[in-house]
């Protein structure tokens, strides 16, 4: 009986994930090979997309920034995280001031936060390229070059846990 009332408590959360998770899961995976187009009734064409996907060059481009950011990203965020997280509970002098600035990027928009580092990455006027100038190093465009974007975008992201 009391199993039949926790299957009873359990199948809304099962149904819920059945028809939202698995089912679109499923469903891609079948449209994946297929040519769909809106209005249209899919067409089978196998693994040709597959084949298309691997022949591209901005797959490999794609893949390449997802592996970096993986790769890069992700520990070093990990490993920063749980630095300043032991940090933080160390007894040390300006504790108080430590906590408020390490808290601050959770209190602060997000919507601010990306106009700041807009305006810090700014090719003409930003204080990044400004700095740089002062020691006579002419600083790239940021945000436009493609060579510079991600790294400008993951230093923006990893220097919110900095101090």
């Amino acid at each position: 009986m009391k199993t039949r009332v926790a299957y009873l408590y359990l199948a809304p959360v099962l149904i819920g994930l059945c028809v939202f998770t698995v089912g679109p899961i499923l469903a891609s995976f079948g449209l994946s090979f297929t040519h769909y187009e809106m209005g249209t009734a899919p067409q089978f064409i196998g693994t040709r997309n597959y084949a298309e996907l691997l022949h591209s060059q901005l797959f490999w481009q794609v893949f390449a920034n997802t592996c970096y950011y993986v790769l890069l990203y992700v520990p070093a965020s990990v490993i920063v995280s749980l630095l300043l997280a032991l940090l933080i509970e160390k007894k040390i002098r300006g504790l108080a001031f430590f906590r408020t600035v390490y808290f601050l990027p959770v209190v602060t928009s997000m919507v601010a936060a990306a106009i700041i580092w807009s305006w810090m990455y700014n090719s003409d006027i930003g204080l990044i390229n400004y700095l740089l100038s002062i020691v006579h190093i002419p600083g790239p465009k940021w945000l436009q070059d493609p060579h510079w974007a991600l790294p400008a975008i993951d230093h923006g992201r990893m220097e919110k846990f900095r101090v």
